[in-house]
């Protein structure tokens, strides 16, 4: 078993908009959970460059790993890419 699969953690994802809340985990991106759970949001490049899947973060804690096509108050509002960041806690979103 690998380190990452050591520290592998379930966690709840709550889509606000769709109503819907799913059981995630600390290791795939929010894109890819959000797809797996049914929940659609819009995308384009996958790579954290074009803002398309921006979401809101209204509750938990994340790791971003890309959010330079978000501007400075748009961070400052809780928005983060779905495509490149990774929840690390029970987090809701507005999408």
């Amino acid at each position: 078993m690998t380190n990452q699969q050591e520290n592998k953690q379930s966690l709840q994802i709550n889509y606000q908009n769709s109503e819907i809340t799913v059981t995630g985990d600390n290791q795939q991106l929010l894109l890819d959970q959000a797809e797996k759970a049914g929940v659609a949001i819009p995308y384009s490049c996958r790579g954290g460059k074009c803002g398309r899947c921006k979401v809101q973060l209204t509750e938990g804690e994340v790791s971003i790993l890309n959010n330079e096509a978000l501007t400075d108050e748009e961070k400052e509002q809780g928005y983060i890419l779905a495509c490149s960041t990774i929840p690390l806690s029970d987090i809701t979103l507005k999408h």
